[in-house]
């Protein structure tokens, strides 16, 4: 590996187009009739108050399993928590000398993000959060399964969970199932992803803007619902307004069809042939037209090997009014198996979909191995990395590492700035070199922050306003 300047500036490069990441800064809110109220900053180093934390779950613990805490001195102490940050109502009736464990369902919690301390009542550690998965799944209520819609925007409805902050919805239209490998990623397998996004709401209009942003870009065209159609939908539980916090507790799956008068025809594609083998730089592809169409969205998904099925997820998508368009697949592709295929839109914007077609893109590539770590060596699961293609391909690039901390991505050679972040933690970026068929390895020690700003964003009344942009 080569270490090259870790001062690069991070960019999000999605669906082949590189984009800055938008980070909001603080803005006057009195013109939208919002205020800012400051309550306090704390500056929280554990040693400041002098217990010192070693290590707590990192990850979602299930309401019935154990959840162990250690800490540096050796005195005896507990845990107090409570639901909003600086307060903490509750302790367990577990303790113990320089560590700590017990279920939480024993101890009254029943779901959701504490803010925690350990304490015993002189000393105290700094607040650290732990997420405790709720047993409940939300109840999806409409589109109900099976049932047959006339609208290409449904609206998305289900149960709100107690203690659960957010939702994460998914829509696919192949069969989907979802588990858990080995590495406890989740896996969507069969899926065929056609729109997520991650809300604090309990319903939400198909297409619309992901509130949450991370899937603002891996959205990209969202494709329209089409005519006779069979879609599957699931809604999960997330702590953290981040894919890395959405919860595999799940109600089920449910499938609806969608059924709209008239449409377009379907278009007949032409090249390249099914299972052709493509290693240049791009390639036009083309098909026939379609009776009353008035423009085509081209849709490239790479096809995603589990263990008993294969599922695809889109990696680039344009419109286009022709009826051959030249795609960039050194940039957008990398070593492996994809499928195409093209909706002929009408003026009203109903579409009828092609069959798919599948090639195999065959190029040079080497490993990467990205592992992330504490600032104190501890192993940190379910960091987001972002990869961006300096010299290399530019394929979606946004990615999870898995439970235990790691990931391994095959990749064209070239230099990638690489950039992992977690909430609660400072971000980090390096550059590096992956060579052909070498093995490239970056460890990433993430400083968690020093300080917290408490505070309260209020409209024109006084009123507290939830999860607003600061």
């Amino acid at each position: 590996m080569k270490q090259l300047n870790p001062q690069l500036q991070a960019k999000r490069c999605n669906s082949g187009k590189k984009k800055s990441r938008k980070r909001p800064g603080l803005s006057p809110l009195v013109g939208a009739g919002l205020a800012l109220v400051l309550l306090a900053v704390l500056a929280s180093p554990a040693r400041a108050q002098q217990i010192t934390l070693v290590s707590f779950p990192r990850v979602l613990v299930p309401v019935t399993s154990p959840v162990q805490i250690r800490w540096q001195e050796q005195v005896s102490a507990w845990l107090e928590y409570g639901s909003r940050h600086g307060e903490y109502p509750n302790k367990t009736t577990a303790t113990g000398t320089g560590a700590l464990q017990f279920i939480p369902q024993q101890e009254g919690m029943t779901g959701g993000i504490y803010y925690c301390r350990v304490s015993n009542g002189l000393l105290h550690s700094g607040e650290f959060p732990l997420i405790i998965e709720s047993p409940q799944a939300p109840v999806m209520r409409s589109p109900q399964n099976g049932a047959v819609v006339s609208t290409a925007l449904p609206r998305f409805e289900w149960n709100a969970v107690p203690g659960v902050p957010f939702y994460h919805l998914i829509v696919s239209d192949q069969p989907v199932r979802l588990t858990k490998d080995p590495d406890g990623n989740l896996v969507l397998q069969g899926a065929n992803i056609v729109y997520q996004a991650i809300t604090s709401g309990t319903d939400i209009t198909y297409g619309a803007p992901d509130p949450s942003g991370f899937f603002t870009a891996l959205n990209g065209l969202v494709p329209p619902l089409l005519n006779g159609k069979t879609y599957n939908w699931i809604v999960l539980n997330n702590y953290g307004n981040n894919p890395a916090l959405t919860s595999i507790v799940q109600s089920g799956v449910q499938a609806f069809t969608v059924s709209l008068p008239g449409g377009p025809g379907k278009p007949a594609l032409q090249s390249p042939a099914p299972g052709s083998q493509l290693s240049a730089a791009s390639f036009t592809f083309r098909w026939g037209a379609a009776s009353g169409a008035a423009s085509y969205q081209f849709v490239l998904y790479e096809l995603i090997q589990e263990e008993s099925s294969t599922s695809t997820y889109p990696v680039w998508q344009i419109v286009t009014t022709g009826t051959s368009l030249e795609v960039p697949l050194r940039q957008v592709c990398k070593s492996g198996h994809y499928e195409w295929e093209v909706v002929a839109l009408d003026e009203t914007g109903r579409g009828t979909a092609s069959d798919k077609w599948s090639f195999t893109y065959d190029v040079p590539h080497g490993e990467l191995r990205i592992v992330t770590y504490t600032a104190a060596g501890e192993v940190l699961p379910r960091a987001n990395v972002r990869l961006v293609a300096r010299q290399g391909s530019g394929e979606n690039n946004e990615y999870l590492t898995s439970d235990y901390g790691w990931i391994t991505l095959n990749v064209q050679p070239g230099t990638y700035q690489v950039t992992a972040y977690k909430s609660g933690f400072r971000d980090s970026t390096v550059a590096v070199e992956v060579e052909v068929n070498q093995s490239t390895r970056v460890n990433f020690y993430l400083n968690p922050l020093q300080a917290k700003l408490l505070g309260q964003v209020q409209d024109g009344e006084g009123n507290p306003v939830a999860y607003a942009d600061v």
